[in-house]
């Protein structure tokens, strides 16, 4: 039910579907994994056994595995013509560019086969992955290049909200599509200089971590979209996409959620993109529903597209409840609202200002709770309030705090629900079951607002909430 869909293959002394074996010898010269792994490290060294959260090991070996998973990464960058020596390159170079390995556990499904390349298991595990990544700094100069379009909150609920109410096409389906090594098939726009260790290489496509990768890629796809399938771009929201009524997207930098007629997105949409990119895409059959992941959250569909329930990562609320009992001394207690209705505490506790140390935590620890509050509508109040504290944090806004996270861990498993309505209708027509099935209806965009109108007892000052 919460299977991880991705998988990542690595066949033995093959580290990337992308380096064919003529890369592998002519990349011989500047490193020789093979006689590597022999006598130091194996495939099997990085990974570990699946477990709910990530690998802990001691430094030492762990960082014998960051080294061996540094070599991996610069010979599949040779396999794909991302990187070339600085010698063997004669054409025009950019300013330098620093970069670094950022190394990090990954939840994937490794796949074992037998010599005739056929799988023979399939287990999840965690993966220690090693990426180079580009560092440009935002200096005080002012750039106009660097704008990528980019989701919201608000944007990624746009096309299940479609999909439950039929309002893009008949029978459609939900499912995602995540671009393997995006930014490395963008060619950079002036080839630029990097060193890593001693040696000086040349970037010839774009890294993760440049300033302009993301936009260079958004119009790298959007592009192949066109010359494809002949994709339109909203103005309004440019990450959202359609191919007339065949398929609709939502673009976060490589990953997409689309929307859109099932037999149409298997036979020609993704094959189409499947020419051109390395992917790994999920597709929900519209009898059968299933699950997957955006944006790390778990989308489950019921058969027949009744019901889709939207699950939030829980790491974030983990992260909360054990930094609060760590700095406060104690765990939160458990609580059934997110916020007090009146000042709580005394009038010493309401003047008394935190200590600089849990100040800055309690900054750290609301700036969390923000990004929960984006999917949580129920903390949204408690969070805005939290967040007028942040200048001068009193004992009792760290009160509040504790509060707030002593809820969110009572509430963790919480989801959002949607279920399955009839295009056109309201909110109150569909609460009291009185929708027609005029299929000429046309769609439905509703807002709700609200505020308390000097609610504040102390500031007299008013809240509101848009929904």
């Amino acid at each position: 039910f919460f299977k991880q869909k991705t998988a990542y293959e690595i066949p033995k002394r093959d580290w990337s579907s992308d380096v064919c074996s003529s890369d592998l010898d002519a990349s011989d010269e500047m490193f020789d994994l093979e006689e590597t792994t022999a006598h130091e490290l194996t495939e099997d060294d990085l990974w570990q056994p699946f477990s709910q959260f990530e690998p802990e090991l001691p430094s030492e070996r762990l960082q014998v595995i960051d080294d061996f998973a540094d070599k991996v990464e610069i010979q599949r960058l040779f396999g794909m013509s991302v990187l070339c020596k600085h010698g063997d390159y004669t054409g025009k170079l950019g300013t330098q560019l620093s970069a670094k390995f950022v190394r990090t556990w990954r939840k994937k499904t490794r796949l074992q086969h037998d010599v005739d390349g056929h799988v023979v298991s399939s287990q999840q595990g965690w993966l220690r992955r090693s990426r180079l990544v580009a560092r440009e700094y935002n200096w005080l100069d002012v750039r106009d290049d660097v704008y990528s379009p980019s989701s919201s909150a608000a944007i990624v609920k746009l096309l299940p909200a479609l999909c439950m109410s039929e309002s893009f096409c008949e029978t459609s389906v939900l499912g995602t599509l995540d671009i393997g090594d995006a930014f490395l098939q963008v060619p950079q726009l002036v080839p630029r200089v990097v060193r890593l260790g001693s040696d000086d290489y040349v970037i010839l496509r774009c890294l993760p971590g440049q300033r302009d990768a993301s936009k260079l890629w958004y119009q790298f796809f959007e592009e192949k979209l066109q010359k494809l399938f002949g994709a339109t771009v909203c103005k309004e929201q440019p990450c959202v996409l359609k191919v007339e009524r065949k398929v609709a997207m939502v673009m976060h930098v490589d990953d997409i959620l689309f929307l859109g007629e099932q037999s149409w997105i298997n036979n020609v949409f993704l094959p189409g993109l499947e020419k051109e990119f390395r992917l790994t895409s999920t597709v929900v059959d519209r009898t059968t529903g299933g699950s997957f992941e955006f944006l790390k959250r778990l989308h489950v569909v019921e058969a027949n597209y009744e019901k889709l329930t939207v699950f939030s990562e829980s790491k974030h609320v983990h992260t909360l409840w054990e930094r609060f009992e760590k700095v406060n001394g104690k765990a939160a207690k458990m609580s059934k609202t997110p916020c007090s209705v009146t000042p709580n505490g005394s009038s010493s506790e309401m003047a008394e200002l935190l200590s600089e140390g849990m100040a800055a935590e309690f900054r750290s620890l609301v700036g969390v709770a923000m990004y929960i509050s984006q999917q949580r509508f129920d903390v949204q109040f408690s969070v805005k309030t939290l967040a007028s504290s942040l200048k001068q944090p009193t004992m009792s806004s760290w009160r509040e705090l504790g509060k707030l996270i002593g809820y969110l861990k009572q509430s963790e498993n919480y989801a959002l629900e949607m279920n399955k309505v009839v295009k056109g209708s309201s909110f109150l027509e569909t609460l009291n079951g009185a929708c027609s099935n005029d299929e000429q209806r046309p769609n439905c965009l509703e807002t709700f607002s609200d505020a308390d109108w000097s609610g504040s007892g102390n500031q007299r000052s008013t809240s509101s909430a848009v929904h």
